[in-house]
């Protein structure tokens, strides 16, 4: 944005809260801009807070006020949220208006006139310390596991859905894995602030042909799950849908693929958030965010990507990554400037942890996972202070020497 548009951008901005805040005076008006130009932002961070938000009794009474982006990621899923939320306001008009007020709250840190919510630091990073941050994606209080889904789906819905799946060769006794590879194409589509280069959170989907493989031999049906993709899969299987490059694929169908799914295979990406609204495990494979690990995350099992040091090309072990401080760097681009590498584990690997995923949504974690995990997460309790519990592959742990020599 140009100089003297945003000055005029931020005068308006005032006009529009310090009118809203004079109003507010007399009929407590609060609001919150819920970012539905992403699917990750539109799916756990919204139940968060609605859970949140009915666990605190507020004395006040509030008018308040929930409108959207211009952008909207899944069109069906905002038509239930809407609802839920009872949303009267989401002409473009309004979401003009009202962003206005809303990020004027923000900057003033005006809290009286924001729906109480834990703000992605890149909008409010009043409270971010040590790069250990929680905004509402972030269950905190585990809300999510001891309340019932929120979104529901209808008999209707429901049997529209399997009526799609049937022409997709899909029955309703069948068991469907998603899986949701996150690369480039996201950040492709923008022409400016970095777009063309790959992060450490993108994957090459071909790194999964074997895994893919493995899973439609054993006759689950596997649908690859994305809006907005770069490639296909080289690899055709009756049980395989690779949907981005179908005309299958709709705003409903996405959702309706993770209400009936069996589990989510994910590399880390928005898509897979929607499993959280129907209380579906989830393991993450190629793994590289690692800032997350500071923060209150749901995710069955997690097999990480290799990091190697560049200088001799060795691979790190866990203890090794939290030393070298890889997990409070928020930025994907810094890894360049620590003189990383990052590399997709060997389709070995994948299978044999997503042997353990099988096992774990039959019969829970294995005991000796179970020792191997607290072991783990004790010794990083220990060593670098953290404070939640991570449940990774026993199939990773069974390469840290540092766990087998304590």
């Amino acid at each position: 944005m140009s100089r003297p548009r945003k000055v005029f951008y931020d005068l308006i901005s005032a006009l529009c809260y310090y009118f809203f805040k004079i109003i507010s005076i007399f009929f407590r008006f609060r609001f919150l801009m819920i970012e539905t130009s992403a699917i990750g932002h539109m799916t756990t961070p919204i139940e968060v807070h609605y859970l949140e938000k009915k666990r605190i009794k507020e004395t006040k009474k509030y008018f308040d006020i929930y409108f959207g982006e211009r952008d909207i990621a899944n069109h069906y899923l905002w038509n239930k949220w809407k609802k839920i939320l009872k949303i009267k306001f989401d002409d473009d008009f309004s979401k003009i208006l009202l962003k206005a007020v809303f990020l004027y709250a923000l900057k003033k840190k005006d809290h009286s006139m924001l729906i109480p919510f834990r703000h992605h630091s890149g909008f409010l990073d009043d409270k971010k310390a040590d790069n250990i941050y929680e905004w509402q994606h972030h269950d905190i209080y585990d809300l999510i596991n001891k309340n019932e889904p929120i979104i529901k789906l209808n008999s209707k819905e429901v049997s529209e859905g399997y009526k799609i799946l049937n022409r997709l060769n899909i029955q309703e006794r069948d068991e469907v894995i998603l899986l949701c590879v996150r690369d480039a194409a996201w950040r492709h589509r923008f022409k400016k602030n970095n777009a063309k280069r790959i992060t450490i959170r993108d994957n090459d989907i071909s790194d999964f042909k074997e895994l893919v493989t493995y899973l439609c031999e054993k006759n689950y049906k596997v649908i690859r799950m994305g809006k907005i993709v770069e490639k296909k899969l080289d690899f055709q299987h009756n049980n395989f849908i690779d949907l981005p490059f179908t005309n299958k694929r709709t705003d409903f169908l996405d959702i309706f693929l993770f209400n009936i799914c069996t589990f989510v295979i994910s590399t880390g990406t928005g898509v897979e958030n929607i499993g959280d609204l129907f209380r579906k495990k989830r393991i993450w494979l190629n793994f590289a965010d690692f800032e997350v690990y500071n923060k209150k995350i749901s995710t069955s099992l997690i097999y990480p990507k290799e990091v190697l040091y560049k200088e001799n090309n060795s691979i790190l072990s866990l203890i090794e990554i939290f030393e070298n401080n890889l997990h409070r760097i928020d930025n994907v681009y810094e890894y360049e400037q620590n003189k990383f590498q990052f590399k997709s584990i060997s389709p070995e690997k994948m299978i044999n942890s997503v042997k353990e995923m099988e096992d774990f949504i039959k019969n829970g974690y294995s005991k000796e996972s179970s020792k191997k995990n607290k072991m783990m997460n004790d010794l990083l309790s220990k060593k670098f202070n953290t404070k939640y519990f991570y449940n990774w592959s026993e199939e990773y742990l069974n390469l840290q020497n540092d766990l087998n020599t304590n």
